[in-house]
């Protein structure tokens, strides 16, 4: 293990597994907001009536967050520790 100390920037490691796994919990989480507020607007058209400014809010919200995710994942990944 005394190699493996000197080689690897254990904190480092860790803080990006975090990362990692936090924003792809989110970017998961915020995508599948995305599809609950599509099929809303669906089925209000199919029904003939407007869709309800809070699905129209909440797909704008997820949209935002998936990009922010995606644009921090791009800097963490090339951000050298």
């Amino acid at each position: 293990m005394p190699i493996a100390a000197n080689l690897i920037k254990w904190d480092a490691l860790g803080e990006e597994a975090l990362i990692g796994l936090a924003g792809g919990v989110g970017l998961v989480v915020a995508y599948g907001g995305l599809l609950v507020a599509l099929n809303a607007r669906a089925q209000a058209r199919a029904q003939g009536r407007r869709t309800a400014p809070a699905a129209l809010a909440g797909g704008l919200f997820a949209v935002c967050v998936c990009v922010a995710l995606l644009a921090i994942g791009f800097v963490a990944m090339t951000h050298k520790s």
